[in-house]
């Protein structure tokens, strides 16, 4: 960048974008926590209905391969019902996003008080306190 444009331009650009990037991935994993615990919600109101009602689900679907179980008895085998899976699946998904996001918003609130820190200590200097 420092060849396109001066070094203050340069930096000024680049910080921006680093501030764009954590926005978007912020904004990106919000998203997902939200939809997943929306699932995740709905998931746990399916356990309500009969078993008639999931035996129905699951009929003519192929389940998605349990893998935990699978590694343990050395074979593949499949989850038991759609609805266990989409239970696992939510779940994991949500507490796996809510820990990333916890992080990203730890990330950018320090990022934020070191450049007010940053900036109040130039402010001082500048002012010659």
């Amino acid at each position: 960048m420092n060849l396109c444009c001066g070094h203050q331009t340069a930096c000024r650009a680049v910080f921006a974008m680093s501030w764009v990037t954590l926005g978007m991935e912020t904004m990106a994993l919000t998203m997902l926590t939200l939809v997943e615990g929306m699932g995740a919600y709905y998931v746990s109101k399916e356990t309500r209905f009969g078993k008639a009602e999931i035996e129905a689900c699951n009929t003519g679907a192929k389940m998605p391969v349990d893998v935990m179980v699978s590694i343990k008895e050395l074979e593949w085998r499949p989850y038991e019902s759609y609805l266990e899976f989409a239970s696992m699946w939510f779940t994991f998904n949500v507490l796996f996003n809510l820990v990333t996001i916890v992080a990203y918003y730890a990330y950018g609130g320090l990022r934020f008080y070191r450049t007010f820190r940053t900036e109040q200590e130039l402010q001082a200097e500048a002012s010659g306190k």
